[in-house]
């Protein structure tokens, strides 16, 4: 089998790019070699964050928390609401326009009129 010039090409594109991530992963190891800090977590802490990022992504869980409390924020506003106006004792009586215009134009003096006769 004879190498032609494109395949000559892949392969050594091919080599170069597994050196160059063999030189990046060597980098890598050279700076954590430097790297004294080592935090260490308790067993509870370490289990919830396992399980948390097992399960969804952070903003996933952030998104859920927010709108459960947005709901319940929610919840509380109406239920305030509706307390102050279950302790309201005043209820108007509305009166539809075509009565109010029906009552003005049978005799708008008739107030008047039974005030003067009290008199």
């Amino acid at each position: 089998m004879t190498n032609t010039p494109s395949k000559d090409v892949f392969v050594s594109l091919n080599n170069a790019k597994k050196n160059t991530s063999i030189l990046d992963q060597r980098k890598a190891q050279l700076e954590m070699k430097d790297c004294t800090f080592k935090p260490s977590i308790d067993k509870k802490s370490e289990k919830l964050a396992l399980t948390t990022r097992a399960n969804s992504k952070s903003y996933e869980t952030l998104f859920k928390k927010h709108s459960i409390k947005m709901d319940k924020a929610k919840k509380l506003l109406k239920e305030k609401e509706d307390k102050e106006t279950s302790e309201c004792t005043f209820q108007p009586v509305l009166m539809s326009k075509q009565k109010t215009q029906k009552k003005s134009i049978q005799d708008p003096y008739q107030n008047e009129n039974a005030l003067d006769s009290d008199r």
